[in-house]
């Protein structure tokens, strides 16, 4: 085995050496990295909350804040919808514990598999049937114009928290908020952060937004931290980059996930660990949330309604391992069920004698679970080394739902943007899509993929 080491600035190495009084090598690896400035190294080595950049500039969080700050106040029934991944599910369950925590009364939903693809009608309808008074979707919301003009047209405004690709901007957006770093009128230096990560920057600005009211006078303000390790999860879940925030937010919330330490782990956390047989022992780190908790939070909503995950989330110490178990259920049907498309999906691409040079790769089953097509897009990538658009079909509507993902090298979501206008799918109702560069979700109808495919130079 041969190794190659990248070359460095040896100025770089030794300013930094000297900086931080470290070994040449700690400082060269540090360089490797992208730091190159002392200032960025010492956070870089010991994360700190105070050396998160103020969200001057994130577009949104201002309006955001401000209408947040009134219904927790003037008592409104605040509704949180996240969408079906970890990322979704934290961020539901981090604005929920907040606004909670902060007095209000808040009904919450996670999307279903089933229902489609982000924030749909039916649960702006269910929302606002509940009595929600204001909505905050997280983790979707950005691609979902008709849904919350739904909710506009009955009377219940929308505030999104979002990472995804923003949408042209011919048309206005109909949120009262967009919080969205991908805005064109974004100054924040970084863009990486994933939905809970923005989610955290709203609970902190409304929460210092409610203290200048006086708002806790009469109450217990929340701590922020406690809501660390959500961040962490849905951060590492969602394979943004761990630099800049991403890697303060997360070292943060890892030292909280820790079970030894100080006030205890989250009990649905610490159950979830203990289902999947990891050492109490054992650190807690970005591997094992990857390896060991992030699977089994997405398992339920690989295979229909994502809620078992938000309820172990916030869950108490008296159910939170009977939630647990069922986590844990889910995630061997979703094993069982992802080995059976992925052997199908190869016995197609075998019997096409598939073009290894070709563009892209586009496969479809009846009947398989959309639940599992990300999975399997992100296993043909690996094996063909191009960008793959896994879908399955519902054999009663004909209805596909997929998944895209790409090792790099091509904007996903841009290519389904140009698929779109380029293809006779773009002319469908069921066609819809979101997401981002490295991986995006779609639904379309079944006499509609020849076409995508076409677009999309598939073999």
């Amino acid at each position: 085995m041969h190794y190659r080491l990248r070359t460095v600035d040896e100025q770089i190495v030794g300013c930094l050496a000297t900086a931080l009084r470290v070994r040449p090598a700690t400082a060269r690896c540090l360089a490797v990295r992208g730091v190159s400035d002392p200032r960025d190294a010492q956070g870089f080595i010991d994360p700190r909350l105070a050396a998160l950049r103020p969200p001057t500039g994130l577009a949104g969080l201002a309006r955001a804040v401000e209408r947040i700050a009134d219904a927790v106040q003037h008592g409104e029934r605040i509704g949180v919808f996240g969408d079906y991944d970890v990322d979704g599910v934290t961020t539901a369950a981090l604005l929920t514990s907040f606004l909670r925590a902060s007095g209000a009364t808040v009904e919450v939903a996670v999307a279903r598999r089933d229902a489609g693809y982000g924030f749909t009608p039916g649960a702006a309808e269910e929302l606002v049937a509940r009595g929600c008074q204001l909505i905050i979707t997280g983790d979707c919301g950005t691609s979902d114009l008709a849904s919350i003009a739904v909710a506009a047209a009955l009377g219940v405004p929308v505030i999104v928290v979002d990472h995804h690709t923003v949408p042209s901007a011919d048309t206005p957006h109909p949120a009262l908020a967009l919080v969205n770093p991908h805005r064109a009128d974004s100054t924040f230096p970084f863009r990486g952060m994933a939905s809970v990560g923005l989610a955290f920057y709203v609970a902190a600005a409304v929460r210092t937004e409610l203290r200048d009211r006086g708002h806790f006078r009469n109450r217990r303000e929340p701590d922020v931290r406690e809501l660390l390790d959500l961040v962490a999860l849905g951060t590492v879940a969602d394979l943004v980059p761990l630099t800049a925030e991403n890697r303060i937010l997360t070292a943060l919330g890892l030292r909280r996930l820790q079970r030894s330490e100080p006030g205890g782990i989250r009990p649905g956390i610490a159950a979830l660990l203990a289902a999947a047989g990891v050492d109490p022992e054992r650190e807690v780190d970005a591997r094992t949330i990857a390896w060991k908790l992030a699977p089994r939070i997405n398992a339920p909503g690989r295979l229909g309604a994502a809620e078992p995950s938000l309820a172990l989330l916030l869950a108490d110490s008296a159910t939170a391992a009977a939630r647990a178990q069922v986590l844990e259920a889910a995630n061997a049907e979703r094993r069982t069920i992802q080995d059976r498309v992925m052997t199908e999906a190869l016995d197609q691409l075998d019997a096409r004698s598939i073009d290894t040079s070709g563009a892209a790769i586009v496969v479809a089953g009846v009947g398989w679970s959309s639940g599992v097509v990300g999975i399997v897009a992100a296993k043909l990538v690996d094996k063909y080394q191009r960008p793959a658009f896994v879908i399955g079909i519902d054999p009663e509507t004909g209805l596909g739902r997929g998944s895209a993902r790409t090792s790099g090298g091509v904007d996903l979501y841009r290519a389904l943007a140009d698929a779109w206008r380029d293809c006779s799918a773009g002319a469908t109702p069921e066609w819809r899509f979101g997401g981002h560069a490295a991986a995006a979700g779609f639904t379309i109808g079944r006499d509609a993929i020849a076409g995508l495919a076409d677009a999309l130079g598939s073999s």
